[in-house]
């Protein structure tokens, strides 16, 4: 540690869109960049090594429960909660969004560990490597007006068949590709873009979701024609 530990800070506390800028400039200002010093950083900023650390970093996600939905597909409850004696109930995942074992470094920055579902963690994600081109870090942006979730063929009934993700950015973006890859349309079998790695539009056409798609469009109507005080 040196200057008084203020790279360290700034490294844990680097903001998202800043944090791949931060690990190259400070493996290249201290001349530890090469594949020997990039081992000895793995084990300087092991979990497994300093279990202590990892475990503070478990309970400040915790006890602060930041989210209450998965931020990669919005759609899997991450809530903390526990017993009386304290024994965990549910929880979620901390994500490293920048894998650790390519960017040790960062293991400990707070903008890099997304509180996530183990689906899109272990599951859909798995051990990829992201980066800033072809991945969309929610603590940057999030989804927002970016996309959105459009019901189509609806009967006069309102039955809903199917569920379509909507991209409203400009086709070739940074953000369109870090939503959907170089692609016009989803192919969740590319390994770029959230949407597909996430698999979002069959996350969203799960039977339950098109049933509450059902009833959300049936109580706008009913809202719509001045059923509803």
């Amino acid at each position: 540690i040196v200057n008084g530990g203020v790279n360290l800070n700034r490294l844990l506390c680097c903001k998202p869109e800043q944090l791949m800028t931060m690990n190259s400039d400070l493996l290249d200002n201290h001349n530890v960049n090469t594949p020997l010093n990039k081992n000895v950083l793995k084990l300087a900023f092991s979990y497994q090594g300093y279990p202590e650390i990892a475990n503070e970093i478990k309970s400040f996600f915790r006890d602060n429960n930041f989210v209450k939905y998965c931020p990669y597909c919005n759609s899997e409850e991450t809530e903390f909660s526990k017993t009386s004696m304290g024994k965990a109930i549910h929880s979620h995942q901390l994500d490293h969004f920048f894998d650790k074992a390519t960017h040790p470094l960062l293991s400990y920055s707070m903008y890099n560990l997304i509180p996530s579902d183990s689906t899109c963690n272990a599951t859909n994600k798995d051990e990829l490597q992201f980066s800033d081109e072809y991945y969309l870090n929610p603590y940057i942006a999030g989804f927002g007006n970016s996309m959105n979730f459009r019901p189509e063929s609806i009967a006069t009934d309102f039955e809903v068949s199917k569920i379509k993700v909507q991209v409203n950015e400009i086709f070739g973006s940074n953000k369109y590709k870090q939503l959907i890859g170089d692609n016009r349309d989803v192919n969740e079998n590319d390994d770029h873009g959230n949407i597909n790695i996430f698999k979002l539009q069959s996350k969203y056409n799960k039977n339950e979701t098109l049933k509450r798609a059902r009833k959300t469009l049936k109580d706008i109507d009913k809202n719509y024609h001045g059923l509803y005080p």
